[in-house]
């Protein structure tokens, strides 16, 4: 991403880049707010993120901006200085593979392990965009998953953030076009996304000619290509409507999307196993939206066109109009109360995990603690009832304000602690 811009109190925006040009510029832009915390803003997320004004003499006398929050570098976009950690590595550890996250220029770069487009030859066909060139070795398998290209998209888009000040804001159309406007950052494996990656726009009988040409324009992307043999892949992200069985695969409808998506029965009952075990029964209903990201090619019979699902995954959403993500029943629970309650709070996803870093269920961005909220879960499992032992000591440790929330034990929530007023 560009420079960020940083907001000083006399409302004026100065490039970072700037700021930071020379010690002289820094005492300049930065001097008069030295020891004054949050008055000075990040603006890489559009609601302004505090910083404190930092001064030091050793090795040079110079001014600096830094986090207020332990928590606070993982709210900046990626790309932004601030955010300190610029790569992403899978939780496995696996540090012979590239980043899953990488930053590039002003791109943001995703090394996913899927291929990303099928390659025919006179030898035959195959995922081939992987192969090694003739007398070269192979480079270490990239090891991102499908997952983290939608959690990247959430998180850039703030779609995991929210404000009172969102409510009857944040509907469908502003969600599609905010999504649109983070994948033309991003990257696969330093290729373009957004020739590859259709969120659809919602439907209207007005507008159908124009819908029509940008999906179609997304559809011919997917096409093979006669001189090279490449097939690439696409992206849909969108809302489940509806799954249904038929002729022993499923249909996967998504929300103002007229095209079916076909699974393959036994890949389709591996993706709900993994993604849809909150209620799949009721997952596809308004009041329990599910997220969605596909990897689809296309494999046209005749002259109508079929999207076949290659990989899957998903976002359990709190609702329709928040669309903050969530990771089971009772966390949905907790966040409708947050809502309703019209709290400031930011879902944490498992794309920041770094380390030691703690990730809580929800972090209360009204309170100068930061407050940390838990949910815990099967606590009768000595497995997670440990891991919560030694998660709760790393809280102590730290001296990390912290909420939790055991469902087994209280059905209803604890008391939270009441918002602050002007909060850093």
């Amino acid at each position: 991403m560009p420079t960020p811009l940083i907001e000083l109190p006399d409302r004026r925006r100065i490039a970072l880049s700037e700021i930071e040009r020379s010690r002289e510029h820094r005492a300049h832009y930065l001097g008069p707010s030295h020891g004054k915390a949050g008055d000075v803003l990040c603006l890489c997320r559009s609601e302004g993120i505090p910083m404190g004004v930092g001064h030091r003499s050793v090795p040079h006398d110079t001014y600096y901006l830094y986090p207020l929050q332990r928590s606070d570098p993982a709210r900046h976009a990626l790309g932004c200085p601030h955010r300190m950690v610029e790569q992403q590595a899978e939780a496995s550890g696996d540090a012979a593979g590239p980043p899953v996250v990488e930053i590039r220029g002003d791109r943001i770069n995703l090394n996913l392990a899927a291929p990303l487009y099928r390659a025919s030859s006179a030898a035959g066909a195959g995922d081939t965009d992987d192969e090694p060139k003739s007398g070269r070795l192979r480079a270490p398998a990239p090891r991102g998953r499908l997952r983290s290209l939608l959690e990247v998209l959430w998180s850039q888009a703030e779609l995991n953030i929210w404000r009172p000040a969102f409510a009857r804001k944040r509907h469908y159309g502003v969600v599609s076009h905010r999504l649109r406007e983070v994948a033309a950052t991003l990257q696969l494996r330093a290729h373009d996304l957004a020739p590859l990656l259709y969120v659809p726009p919602p439907y209207h009988p007005d507008r159908e000619e124009e819908l029509r040409a940008g999906r179609d324009r997304w559809l011919s992307n997917l096409t093979q290509n006669p001189k090279n043999g490449r097939q690439w892949y696409g992206y849909l992200v969108g809302i489940v409507k509806h799954v249904e069985r038929q002729d022993g695969s499923f249909i996967l409808k998504c929300a103002h999307f007229p095209l079916p998506l076909h699974v393959a029965a036994k890949a389709w009952e591996q993706y709900a196993d993994v993604w849809l075990d909150m209620a799949p029964q009721d997952a596809f209903t308004p009041e329990h939206p599910i997220a969605f990201i596909a990897r689809v090619e296309r494999t046209d019979a005749a002259r109508e066109i079929r999207l076949d699902v290659r990989d899957f995954a998903a976002l359990p959403l709190s609702d329709g109009s928040s669309w903050i993500p969530v990771d089971s029943g009772h966390e949905r629970q907790l966040v409708r109360s947050l809502l309703a309650t019209q709290r400031t709070f930011r879902k944490p996803l498992a794309i920041e995990e770094q380390g030691d870093r703690l990730l809580p269920d929800v972090i209360l961005e009204d309170r100068a603690d930061r407050m940390h909220l838990e949910v815990l879960g099967m606590m009768n499992h000595a497995v997670y009832a440990e891991r919560w032992r030694q998660k709760q000591a790393r809280y102590e440790q730290l001296g990390q304000a912290l909420w939790w929330w055991d469902p087994q034990a209280t059905p209803q929530p604890p008391p939270l602690p009441p918002a602050q007023g002007r909060v850093t």
